[in-house]
């Protein structure tokens, strides 16, 4: 999934999808009023529009433990993948 935020979103991260995310309260307020996924990629979305509006991000290596009982499968993958096509479209084209 890395690859494809990274071809249509533009966003070079190395996972956009762990929990851990902190921002500066401004930059979180001024696009948590527009965020409008509400599935898999709304880390993508809020990252995107951070970056967007000019706020710089730093990736920060964390050390994580794996647990067993994943939520994510194909269809989860599938629903993410679809959600940043539908993404990109609404960004680029409309």
């Amino acid at each position: 999934m890395v690859f494809l935020v990274k071809l249509f979103i533009g966003l070079d991260f190395r996972d956009t999808q762990a929990g851990l995310k902190f921002f500066k309260r401004g930059a979180f307020k001024e696009v948590l009023k527009d965020i409008k996924c509400k599935d898999f990629s709304f880390d993508v979305e809020i990252l995107w529009k951070i970056k967007r509006q000019g706020y710089k991000i730093v990736q920060v290596p964390v050390k994580e433990r794996n647990l067993n009982g994943s939520t994510v499968n194909f269809i989860s993958v599938f629903r993410m993948f679809s959600s940043l096509i539908k993404f990109w479209i609404k960004n680029n084209y409309l």
